[in-house]
């Protein structure tokens, strides 16, 4: 698998009509966008559960591979990913 775009936050039919067949989705977006991606038919594959949300196990062995082979960068330089304004964000923006 591979990512096809930079990360988005767009509605679920927006981000249907993106996709093209064959192509397997992931996440916990998927039921939301469920009812547009009906359009791909046999071409459409959802992941097993298990790929979708990666656990902290999953992500600490990640971590742990990366550290061994002397990769990593300084926890200092991490920074996070805002795909959208938090929902107290947004909250006070229409309050």
């Amino acid at each position: 698998m591979e990512r096809q775009w930079d990360y988005l936050a767009l509605p679920p039919e927006a981000a249907a009509a993106r996709l093209d067949a064959p192509v397997i989705v992931l996440g916990d977006g998927v039921a939301a966008c469920r009812p547009y991606l009906a359009r791909l038919g046999p071409g459409l594959r959802e992941a097993e559960p298990v790929h979708s949300l990666p656990s902290p196990a999953v992500v600490g062995a990640l971590g742990h591979a990366i550290l061994a082979a002397g990769g990593g960068i300084p926890a200092e330089r991490l920074t996070p990913l805002y795909l959208r304004p938090s929902e107290a964000e947004l909250k006070a923006r229409h309050a």
